[in-house]
């Protein structure tokens, strides 16, 4: 066998070996290996690409319930966060109504008003009365529990706890208001989910 023949043998062999490895390379990055999601230790391009798993559920949005946290406000808190408000109302007792109704005993009154404000057609429609969770869903966003009332510019108050406020400052600018449910009390279920939440008018 000459020198030629050798080294072309040789020459395959080594392209041979070469090939391999780079098959062997190509390999881990496009197949899947086990435990390729946390305890791999070299590149994975599918385990790169997967998307990442969530970190718990995501968190629930919508409407909280004020009910449990009333008792942790006092009004003076409460007036503090209704500062934002006495641009439309008032909220002694006897004081003048504004832009919006004068707000005092609000808290179990009726929700289709009282005299001497001249409330929209949407409110003279509804048939219930205040409660603190018909106050908390109101004052989260007024032109949704309402459609059609005279706040649809209010974009609402999302922090629940603020909320909780305002309507613990209203309780006190009541007279004879309901008694404050415990803390961390759940609201009681509604009868029917349409009787939560006013027809829209």
């Amino acid at each position: 066998m000459n020198t030629m023949e050798i080294n072309k043998i040789a020459g395959a062999v080594l392209t041979a070996g070469v090939i391999a490895m780079l098959l062997g390379f190509v390999a881990k990055l496009i197949i899947p290996v086990h435990g390729a999601h946390g305890d791999h230790h070299g590149p994975n391009l599918f385990a790169d690409l997967a998307p990442a798993a969530q970190e718990g559920p995501a968190k629930a949005g919508g409407l909280e319930p004020v009910s449990g946290l009333l008792a942790n406000f006092t009004p003076e808190e409460g007036e503090k966060e209704a500062k934002k408000c006495v641009s439309c109302h008032t909220f002694d007792k006897g004081g003048r109504n504004g832009v919006g109704p004068n707000l005092a005993n609000v808290v179990g009154a009726a929700q289709a008003g009282k005299g001497g404000y001249a409330y929209s057609g949407a409110f003279q429609g509804l048939s219930g009365t205040w409660g603190y969770e018909e106050l908390n869903k109101f004052i989260y966003k007024p032109k949704d529990y309402v459609d059609g009332t005279k706040m649809g510019a209010f974009g609402g108050i999302k922090d629940v706890n603020k909320r909780a406020a305002i309507i613990v400052f209203l309780r006190s600018m009541t007279d004879n208001p309901p008694a404050l449910p415990e803390a961390g009390a759940a609201p009681a279920a509604p009868a029917a989910a349409e009787e939560t939440k006013p027809a829209k008018h």
